[in-house]
């Protein structure tokens, strides 16, 4: 089955029939679901490495330095880059752009949504291939299109979307029981428990030599 932003939209109104009147702008609904929807994958991304993980082959611009692996157009959207190896067998490692000297080449920084050779470190001339390892994160929606539109979140979990909707409608009528916004919250703050519970236990126990570094974490801390 796959969830529709309209389905979204009619769960959300089922939990208040005063809520029918609040979801006439579908631009609205399109906006709100999209944005609590990038929330998501991106804090998923942050959490964990593992359910929403993919492989891609890529190829570099051509040239002799500086070349460049442009992200923009990967089939399934980019949320988080895990590794990046190149066609020889080589592992490339990340730098910031103003510290290049941080690592040993091969070495890339990011620029926007391209990963970009640190001088001529990826080796002879011409264009370069690579695996890339990498969160993918949701298919964009359209506010400006229609409810027909998929959401990316697995269907067991769409009540994530479901009940921050349903709190946004609550909180746009000012006469609302404030008891209702807190039950709908409760019930959120559980599936979030829930669904983080699951990702954490997807995989099981992974062994790793060291602490591997998060975006949220300094490397070598827990």
């Amino acid at each position: 089955m796959s969830t529709t932003c309209s389905d979204i939209v009619a769960r959300a109104q089922a939990f208040n029939t005063l809520n029918q009147g609040l979801t006439s702008d579908s631009t609205e609904m399109l906006s709100r679901i999209r944005a609590d929807q990038q929330a998501l994958f991106t804090g998923v991304a942050s959490l964990t490495r593992d359910r929403f993980k993919t492989t891609v082959s890529i190829s570099s611009t051509g040239g002799s330095s500086g070349r460049v692996f442009d992200l923009s157009a990967l089939s399934a959207p980019l949320e988080r880059v895990l590794k990046l190896t190149l066609g020889d067998g080589r592992e490339v490692s990340q730098v910031d752009e103003l510290d290049t000297d941080a690592e040993l080449a091969p070495r890339y920084f990011v620029r926007g949504l391209s990963l970009v050779e640190v001088g001529s470190d990826w080796g002879t001339s011409g264009a370069k291939t690579a695996t890339l390892v990498y969160v993918y994160g949701m298919t964009d929606i359209d506010p400006t299109g229609s409810l027909s539109q998929a959401v990316t979140v697995p269907d067991q979990w769409t009540d994530l979307l479901v009940l921050p909707l349903a709190i946004y409608l609550s909180r746009k009528d000012p006469g609302r029981d404030p008891n209702e916004i807190a039950s709908l919250s409760s019930m959120l703050d559980d599936r979030q428990q829930a669904f983080t519970t699951y990702l954490t236990n997807l995989g099981g126990i992974q062994s790793t030599r060291f602490v591997l570094p998060t975006p949220n974490q300094t490397p070598g801390k827990r």
